[in-house]
């Protein structure tokens, strides 16, 4: 099992980066990212996000848990495409630091598929950081 973990910080508001990781928001992010389109479904187990790929395939995520107020969810993968891990668990913690910045808190645990440990944990930790970076460049941050 491999984990990773990331901790950056952003300088915007929590509740604006929170927008773009988990709410109105997050189809911008990872269209701008790597996908072609997201979206939120409720269903009887729980709210799944649907992430549509550019190949066709797709991603989905069952959020396990999820605190708006507080910026934390907890997601599970249900279903993983063409991605190279299975077992895939992760989460989004967002620390306000006052009014206009915040550390961004992100975990995942998974086995790759195709790579090793340590390769795997390098390409996951830099997929973050695109994220966070993304982030940063959609805010102004």
């Amino acid at each position: 099992m491999v984990k990773v973990q990331l901790r950056e910080r952003v300088d915007a508001p929590a509740s604006e980066v929170w927008r773009l990781f988990v709410t109105d928001r997050a189809e911008e992010l990872v269209v701008s990212l790597f996908a072609k389109g997201l979206a939120m479904d409720e269903t009887a187990e729980g709210v799944v996000r649907t992430t549509f790929l550019p190949d066709g395939g797709i991603v989905r995520e069952r959020l396990d848990f999820i605190d708006n107020e507080n910026f934390t969810c907890r997601y599970t993968v249900v279903e993983r495409g063409p991605l190279p891990y299975k077992s895939y668990r992760g989460g989004i913690r967002l620390e306000p630091l006052g009014d206009d910045a915040c550390f961004v808190n992100l975990h995942s645990d998974f086995e790759p598929l195709g790579m090793g440990d340590e390769e795997a944990a390098t390409f996951y930790r830099n997929f973050n950081l695109d994220g966070v970076n993304k982030i940063r460049e959609l805010l102004g941050a």
